[in-house]
């Protein structure tokens, strides 16, 4: 199996206006994956029913059928124009045991149940694997009549670790408040709102993205479901986090308009990719650990500037962009008061950085050219020197206006931060110092500080 992608959760039967349809959120993101060309491996229980036809016949679904007698089956029906959910039947739920041990160790695993028979045992059962988490099963239960109703999630679920989750605002009243408590554990969370904006929370606070109106609609159902797909795969190409939702949402307009078709040539990821995601989930899972609570939205934020200032950013830039900030968040740390000036520390701690660097990408066997370069880019970020560590080094200068400076001024005096800032400020580029004019500040104090210094 090449590149492949872990999914566990049920597989359903969807009677709709009469007709009866493979449902469920690990059928529709097997689909979605595939038609991208990804291949993916799907563990799930139901019965050898012709239903799951389109899954067992896909040359890139391996399909993991666990023996089952029922099939779990919901029953969609409208009440005053809105859409109501009977679970008319379950299958049994499934455990650690039930996932194949040559599986259990994939970069990426999709956790996507539909009515909490994803065991919670399964959140600390892939320590090598990114989780890329579908919540609306962990927040149903069956009222009295099969009737499905909102669940408050379990605290294992809240507390997890996990690379990205996504929710719709439909699936829980209480949605935005879970949102924000997972945001504290998780890189990103996406809370869909139909045709309304996208919200994105991350750890350090949370943003909009504007979601364009569809021409014309195929196929409503599964939309949430290929939107996970989606951005799991966007996020598995290594693009930043507004970058990443903002390309699922438009590859779910497409799969809206046009059914899963749409979603030809969206590009799968490569054995390389595999690789480079598996240094960058070690370098994320460092730097979430750093003593510097800002480190982990820094990281992401310095990748996010390098791909505006330049969109075609090589792998080893986008590697060094994450991990130019490694050394501070190990004990050894390179720290200020060892050494007798602001530059010497600063390069200290390049240096070292790149060593740590050096030993996380070798391990991951990542391609001699691209450990050198993101080494090379690394030690140098904090002076530039050449185009390239030029850009990583106005992508950081940028995002410590951007994310920084209001944790750093908490954290330091007011002499301290000024110096810090002024420093800062003073080796961005013609180019960067434009874009730190227009980032703005609920602090009043830090408005009038960048004032000050831009007019110095």
């Amino acid at each position: 199996m090449k590149s492949p992608v872990l999914i566990v959760g049920h597989v359903t039967q969807d009677l709709i206006d009469g007709q009866v349809r493979l449902g469920g959120a690990a059928a529709y993101i097997a689909l979605a994956l595939s038609a991208c060309g990804q291949d993916v491996a799907l563990v799930t229980r139901a019965p050898n029913e012709p239903l799951l036809q389109p899954l067992s016949s896909n040359p890139r679904i391996h399909l993991h059928r666990l023996a089952s007698d029922t099939i779990t089956t919901f029953r969609h029906h409208f009440e005053k124009g809105q859409r109501q959910l009977n679970l008319d039947a379950c299958a049994a739920d499934i455990t650690v045991n039930d996932i194949p041990s040559k599986w259990r160790n994939f970069p990426v695993v999709f956790l996507v149940p539909v009515s909490g028979e994803c065991r919670l045992e399964l959140l600390s059962a892939f320590p090598e694997s990114e989780l890329i988490i579908g919540m609306q099963g962990w927040l149903r239960t069956v009222s009295t009549g099969g009737r499905i109703k909102p669940y408050e999630p379990p605290e294992a679920l809240l507390t997890a670790r996990m690379l990205a989750v996504t929710l719709s605002a439909e699936d829980h009243p209480e949605a935005n408040a879970f949102a924000k408590r997972m945001a504290e554990h998780c890189r990103l969370i996406a809370l869909t709102r139909g045709e309304q904006a996208i919200t994105i929370y991350e750890k350090l606070g949370q943003s909009n993205l504007p979601v364009k109106p569809v021409q014309h609609v195929h196929d409503t159902n599964g939309a949430g479901d290929v939107f996970t797909a989606l951005l799991g795969l966007q996020i598995m190409a290594g693009n930043p986090v507004n970058i990443a939702v903002s390309q699922a949402a438009q590859g779910t307009a497409r799969y809206v308009e046009k059914g899963m078709t749409g979603l030809n040539g969206i590009q799968s990821i490569n054995e390389r990719s595999h690789s480079n995601i598996s240094a960058k989930k070690r370098i994320r899972t460092l730097i979430a650990n750093s003593e510097v609570p800002e480190d982990p939205r820094h990281a992401d934020n310095t990748l996010e500037w390098l791909l505006r200032l330049e969109p075609k950013a090589d792998e080893a830039l986008q590697i060094a962009a994450i991990a130019h900030d490694i050394d501070r968040a190990t004990p050894e740390r390179v720290r200020r008061e060892d050494y007798p000036d602001y530059d010497t520390f600063k390069a200290a701690h390049a240096r070292r950085g790149a060593r740590l660097l050096r030993g996380i990408l070798e391990d991951c066997m990542i391609e001699s050219t691209v450990v050198q370069e993101a080494c090379r880019l690394v030690v140098a970020h904090e002076t530039g020197g050449d185009f390239r560590s030029n850009l990583l080094k106005d992508a950081d200068s940028i995002s410590y206006f951007d994310v920084n400076l209001p944790l750093y001024s908490q954290r330091n005096t007011w002499q301290e931060t000024t110096r810090r800032t002024i420093w800062g400020y003073q080796r961005l580029s013609v180019r960067a110092k434009k874009i730190v004019k227009h980032i703005n500040y609920d602090q009043k104090e830090l408005v009038r500080l960048i004032k000050n210094i831009i007019q110095m």
